[in-house]
């Protein structure tokens, strides 16, 4: 099934039968790749989370025998209790402090590595309004099909960052209006502040707090026709529910 167009459709309807056979599990109304425990039994609370064939659960002890007995009856499973890495994503956690941290310090380093920056100075920004303003100003022609290949390979690493680095969004939102047209002075750029901004911030990452807070923060703003070219607006928001999801170093 790997390489099949509907591989990842096939693989998580099969896992939905499994889960939902017995009455244990349920999909969740905001994300059916989301498995909650139906038990009214807090010693089986159990919420599972599926990616393709990799899944991440947080339950109780009780809960995980459950899951991994509804699995194990239909798959081979591996089991990884307290994993510290999850597709590309390190979990820290200390249980003494109550706080759970997520970030990608080992996948940046291997984007710097790759590209030779992991020994540049480092920057507090990873873009300024100057060099925002020199990239819409570059030529997009002629087209160098070389350095447009390697720049949508770079904008796609940077895209994976998206699970722990909002700090990264705008970066890798201007970048990608480029992805058809890049040229050489587009890469040297995307090569530049960028990476030496993740050279300083390697083990940035979003870190989650216990409490009983919920209060919703949010904050939006928008560059009104701020594109040099064709005069689109970028806009952008930001939203937390209580004390979860702080974006920093700990």
């Amino acid at each position: 099934m790997y390489g099949h167009p509907a591989a990842s459709a096939a693989a998580q309807t099969k896992l939905k039968k499994t889960l939902t056979a017995n009455g244990h599990f349920r999909t969740t109304d905001a994300d059916d790749c989301v498995y909650v425990n139906q038990s009214t039994d807090e010693d089986h609370y159990g919420v599972l989370g599926a990616w393709v064939d990799d899944l991440l659960g947080a339950t109780t002890p009780k809960g995980i025998d459950q899951m991994i007995d509804s699995l194990s009856k239909v798959f081979k499973i591996k089991v990884t209790k307290n994993p510290t890495m999850v597709l590309g994503v390190q979990i820290e956690r200390s249980r003494e402090h109550s706080w759970l941290k997520i970030h990608q310090a080992a996948y940046v380093e291997g984007i710097l590595r790759k590209h030779g920056m992991e020994d540049c100075r480092t920057v507090s920004t990873p873009m300024d309004p100057a060099t925002v303003r020199a990239l819409m100003e570059l030529p997009t022609e002629p087209v160098d099909l070389e350095a447009r290949r390697k720049f949508q390979a770079l904008v796609g690493e940077l895209i994976w960052l998206h699970k722990t680095r909002p700090d990264m969004h705008f970066t890798v939102n201007l970048l990608s209006r480029f992805l058809k047209c890049a040229t050489a002075a587009h890469l040297k750029i995307a090569l530049g502040r960028p990476l030496r901004y993740l050279k300083g911030t390697m083990d940035f990452g979003i870190v989650f707090f216990p409490g009983n807070n919920f209060d919703h923060t949010c904050a939006s703003d928008a560059d009104l026709a701020g594109d040099l070219k064709t005069s689109q607006s970028t806009s952008g928001e930001f939203a937390r529910l209580g004390n979860f999801g702080v974006n920093e170093p700990i």
